[in-house]
């Protein structure tokens, strides 16, 4: 078909068939998410959360991923929105704007009940983007405010946005008056607080135990769940600081370095010692699929020996 060849009235009813054609496609490819979610597979394959995997393989911006993200469990819990969405009475921004107040509700420890989301979901379907902000920010403003945006200004700069309190405003300000007589840019100011809690805190320079410890109280330890500094130390640097999970198909290790969790390879319960050699870093959602793994194994096992003949 030669759009230029069309008369406006094809032009026109084309126009809305191909955009009927795109929200049944987003809907289905929601569905699809919720089926490899389900699944863990993008956990299988390597990508610490589903987000990553809808960036890097799917190509999505991050705001798309996201949008697709919420609408995904939005639909999981509340069921209802689904053909809005198709419709396009509920758009992805909306949906992924209720799903977020769900879920802000629920960290809160006020989760809404079926009927308040129903009620709310009813308010925001077939409104206005401005009709939708303006019943999301009523119920809860705080979505629409993102703690931290950056983005590139040259190959060496970054520009980061916050929003903090009046109180740590205050605190800053303070810090820059006591610091005025050295004549230093907050900015460098700001790097030397942050290198002295890294050089605190960060497993990969913690130099841990400065003696080495006895065969006898290594043997110990190593019957232990306590991970000494030392080892911790040691697993990171081993590590690099990143998930040491990799995919068995396709060998691609996890990018993660975010919410990083010292894991038994053998597993404790079943004998695995806490040693280097036995110790991992992986990142939370790997471990729960390790975790899971194992779990599964160990029913697996279990079956089999009661079905075994003596």
């Amino acid at each position: 078909m030669e759009i230029k060849k069309l008369t406006d009235e094809e032009l026109w009813n084309e126009t809305l068939k191909e955009v009927e054609v795109e929200r049944n496609s987003t809907l289905k490819v929601i569905s699809f998410l919720q089926e490899i979610n389900l699944r863990r597979l993008h956990l299988k394959r390597g990508y610490s959360s589903l987000h990553e995997y809808c960036v890097n393989v799917l190509k999505y911006s991050d705001g798309s991923a996201y949008r697709r993200i919420k609408a995904m469990k939005l639909v999981e819990d509340l069921p209802e929105t689904k053909k809005s969405i198709e419709n396009g009475t509920l758009n992805l921004a909306a949906a992924s704007q209720l799903q977020q107040v769900i879920e802000n509700r629920k960290k809160t420890h006020k989760p809404l009940a079926k009927e308040q989301k129903m009620d709310l979901f009813l308010k925001l379907d077939g409104k206005s983007k401005k009709e939708v902000e303006k019943t999301i920010a009523e119920v809860s403003p705080e979505v629409f405010t993102k703690t931290e945006r950056e983005r590139y200004i040259d190959r060496n700069n970054i520009q980061k946005t916050l929003v903090i309190s009046e109180e740590l405003h205050k605190k800053i300000e303070k810090l820059k008056r006591v610091k005025a007589h050295e004549n230093k840019d907050f900015v460098i100011i700001l790097e030397e607080l942050v290198d002295l809690e890294l050089k605190r805190i960060d497993p990969m320079t913690v130099s841990g135990q400065k003696q080495p410890a006895s065969p006898e109280k290594l043997q110990k330890k190593a019957h232990s769940r306590y991970v000494p500094v030392q080892t911790k130390g040691e697993v990171w640097r081993n590590s690099n600081g990143q998930c040491a999970y990799v995919d068995p198909l396709t060998k691609r290790r996890c990018q993660g370095t975010r919410y990083l969790e010292i894991d038994h390879i053998i597993p404790f319960a079943k004998g695995g010692p806490t040693t280097t050699e036995n110790l991992r870093l992986l990142c939370s959602n790997h471990n729960k699929l390790e975790a899971l793994t194992h779990f599964k194994k160990s029913l697996s096992d279990q079956r089999c020996d009661k079905g075994a003949t003596p």
